[in-house]
Parts: structure tokens; C-alpha cells; sequence
């Protein structure tokens, strides 16, 4: 008798059940998670997204397994949340997103490489915190009128640092200067609030609008940096003896970040639910709670994915006033207006060389890089502080330069803008700039 290979697999088949032919896709949802989950936050390590992420992952180690946090700074926070945008929607790659990310980006960016409504879902709002006004010890101020007061007494020589262009960090900084009328307050964008008060501990910034965390108030009652206002309604449970900026004559001035979960658009509704299952348990431990009031932050016990939308919705109206007042949008969001005044006080370094020619269609946010700028005699040129335009000779400048058909050229020097005037018989080398 000669079977036929056909009846043979047709006969296999049907005796096998329709449950084991059904694709085991809900018992693969069921054992979620299988492996560790990466959550991503998309600043550098040392800021307020950094804390809460690592505070929230290890309080849901015990529902949820191993959860590392990963840190990809850069791009105002776009690069990586445009990766977690694109991730595999398995539950196994979420973010930390933030009022800056989800709401602030899309407004002040003139392309962003993801759509939080249409590529992210909402899991859960974890924590709200206040923006503050901080300044280095050594500046001549300790409230905020005196420090409008010297901003005004001495016009382009302050800047401020901020998490990067178009954060909350950014627009509190901006928010300030529509408030006070402080037009020439020049920004200094960072990767991350960490590296900008690292600078500001340093002295290389005056000034920075960053999140109060815990890390800030420590450093403010140690006496490295001075919280002149905290940007909120009320003062902070954490620090009561720090006023408000509204306090100090300077009303409507509030700016909040919201920090919040997010997943892939199409990740199956069991995995969110798991998820925010975990969190609701975490936010709701009164140690947690403790932990984040220590650190400046207000927890949100009860959200859920639709209050997280709302929430969003709400803050889209509020800043977009803000945003569309200090200029639409913000094309290249690592240099600042051509017409800012900045001082370069960091020591010099040597780095790859960027002639001026070529910077206007360059990416600047990786072709710039620090870079050594000196005269005939090799030592190194310091710029006195002073307005930029296309035509305007330095107020004062000394060395052997000669000062026709000046090129303005944008240096990045220990993380703060300067601008270094050259001369006609300026020439380059990839190490070091020098007057022929």
C-alpha cells in the first residue's frame, strides 16, 4: 500500500486540538516578564529623570523582576525617546517620559523623530517637580530681586544652563525672562541637568534653572550653589525655607515637570496593565513617597493611563503661550540666537576645528566641539563679554589681529558657548586656530 506524504501530514494535523494550533500568544502575555525590562530615560545620569527612574525600578523589582534604567542623553531628550518609539512593543523597552519629551519637544522643535500620540501610550504619571532658580555662591545675589537687579545692572554678562533646549528646564529659564524683562539672559543647553550643575558647582555657569532634587537641595545647604525661588504655587515640603518665586514678586512664574511611564503604541493592553499594577503598588509605599518628598518631588498615588493623557493635554495648553512668546520654534537646538552676548570662562582645550565657513550647514550638535583659539604668540585669546553680529568689532581685544571682514565662529569650550573673532589672516589647522 503506498501512502501519499500529503494524507500522511493532513491526518497529523487533524488530530492535533485547536487550542495547540491557536498561536500562544496570551500564555507568552501571561508569563510577563520573561527577562529583565529596559527603561530608558533619555537625559544623562545625575538629573531628576535619572532619580525617579532608578527610585521607581527598584521599588517594582519584587511585581515585575529585574528592571535596569538606561541612560541616552542627547537632542533634548529625542534620541531617545525616538528609540523607544521604534522599540519592539513587548513590554521589554519603556520610558521615562516627562512633560519636556511629550510635550515641550514637539512645540519648540521643528522636527522630532516621534509623535507622542501617535507612537506612545500612556501607562502612569509617577511624580511631578518644581523647576528652581539657582545661582553659583559667588554671585552677588541671594533673592531674586537681586538678582534681576544685577542681571539689569550688568546687560550680557549673565547666562543660565538648562537640560537642554526645549525642556522644562529651558522653558523655565525662558518663562523668567518674559516675566523680568531679562531679554539678553543667554541660554547654555546640556545633555542632562547633571552636567550643567556639575559646570554650575564649577563656577563655568552663573546661573541654571534646573529641577529641585535631592542632589540640588544638598548642594545649596552645603553653600556650593544658592536656590533663590522655587517655580510652584506653594514652597516645597522638602526645603520650606526656600521661597517662592511668585513670593518674590515675580507672579506666574510656575513651571512643572511631570515624570511619567510610557510604552510603545502597540504594546498589548495585559503588559500596560501589568505594569502600571507594579507602579500603583510602588507610588503607593509611604517609604517611596518619603524618598521622592526628600528629593523635591510630589508623588501622584493614582494615575492611570487616561489621567496621564489629560494631564498632557492640559500642559500642551500651558506652555504653548510660553513657546509660541519666545519664538515659535527652536531649528538648531544647541546654539543660541546669533545676537547673544556669552563669556567664556572655561580653561582652554584642543579639539577638532570647525571653520566658520562650513558651520551653517553643519549639524552642529555633533560637529561642534571645544576647541583652542590663540594669537601669534600662542597664548590663548580670551573675548572680553560683548554683543555678536555679523559686523560689530569686539569692545576690547588685544594681539596682533587684524580686524577686517570678522567671521564670528561658535565655540564649545567646558560646555559654554564663546566667540572667537577672527581675522582675515586667520588660517586653520585641525588642532588649533592662530593669527598668521
Amino acid at each position: 500500500m503506498v501512502v501519499n506524504r500529503r494524507d500522511v501530514l493532513a491526518l497529523g494535523l487533524a488530530s492535533l486540538s485547536p487550542a495547540m494550533l491557536t498561536p500562544r500568544i496570551g500564555s507568552a502575555q501571561g508569563r510577563y516578564p520573561e527577562r529583565p525590562i529596559k527603561l530608558m530615560v533619555a537625559f544623562s545620569a545625575g538629573g531628576v529623570n535619572d532619580a525617579v527612574a532608578r527610585q521607581w525600578s527598584e521599588r517594582v523589582k519584587t511585581l515585575l523582576g529585574a528592571v535596569y534604567v538606561e541612560n541616552q542623553g542627547g537632542g533634548s531628550g529625542t534620541i531617545a525617546t525616538g528609540e523607544v518609539a521604534r522599540a519592539t512593543p513587548d513590554g521589554y523597552t519603556i520610558l521615562l517620559g516627562s512633560t519636556s519629551t511629550m510635550v515641550l519637544n514637539p512645540m519648540t522643535m521643528a522636527k522630532v523623530p516621534y509623535d507622542p500620540a501617535r507612537d506612545f501610550v500612556p501607562i502612569a504619571i509617577l511624580a511631578v517637580s518644581t523647576t528652581s532658580i539657582v545661582v553659583h555662591a559667588s554671585l552677588p545675589a541671594t533673592t531674586l530681586p537681586e538678582l534681576v537687579a544685577y542681571a539689569r545692572a550688568n546687560p550680557g554678562k549673565l547666562s543660565y544652563g538648562s537640560a537642554g533646549t526645549g525642556t522644562m528646564s529651558n522653558l523655565s529659564g525662558e518663562l523668567f525672562k518674559q516675566l523680568t524683562g531679562l531679554a539678553d539672559l543667554v541660554h547654555v543647553p546640556y545633555k542632562g541637568a547633571g552636567p550643567g550643575i556639575t559646570d554650575l558647582v564649577s563656577g563655568h555657569i552663573p546661573m541654571m534653572t534646573p529641577n529641585v532634587t535631592g542632589q540640588v537641595l544638598e548642594l545649596h545647604r552645603a553653600g556650593k550653589i544658592r536656590i533663590l525661588a522655587v517655580n510652584a504655587a506653594q514652597r516645597l515640603a522638602a526645603a520650606p525655607e526656600i521661597p517662592t518665586a511668585i513670593e518674590q514678586g515675580v507672579p506666574g512664574m510656575i513651571g512643572l515637570l511631570f515624570l511619567g511611564l510610557f510604552a510603545p503604541a502597540a504594546t498589548p493592553r495585559p503588559i500596560l496593565d501589568r505594569i502600571a499594577e507594579a507602579s500603583r503598588a510602588a507610588m503607593a509605599d509611604p517609604e517611596f513617597q518619603k524618598v521622592l518628598v526628600a528629593s523635591g518631588l510630589e508623588a501622584v498615588a493614582d494615575s492611570n493611563s487616561e489621567k496621564a493623557k489629560r494631564f498632557m493635554k492640559e500642559e500642551i495648553a500651558r506652555w504653548g503661550p510660553v513657546v509660541k512668546a519666545a519664538g515659535s520654534r527652536w531649528s538648531d537646538p544647541s546654539i543660541p540666537s546669533p545676537t547673544a552676548a556669552v563669556r567664556w570662562r572655561g580653561p582652554p582645550r584642543t579639539a577638532r576645528m570647525v571653520p566658520p565657513g562650513n558651520l551653517r550647514g553643519l549639524d552642529r550638535r555633533a560637529a561642534l566641539a571645544d576647541h583652542v583659539c590663540t594669537r601669534r604668540n600662542r597664548k590663548c585669546y580670551r573675548p572680553a563679554t560683548y554683543s555678536i553680529t555679523s559686523s560689530a568689532r569686539p569692545s576690547s581685544h588685544s594681539g596682533n589681529v587684524t580686524w577686517s571682514r570678522l567671521a564670528a565662529l561658535r565655540l564649545m569650550t567646558n560646555s559654554i558657548l564663546a566667540d572667537c573673532w577672527i581675522g582675515r589672516s586667520a588660517i586653520f589647522s585641525p588642532l588649533r586656530m592662530r593669527a598668521a
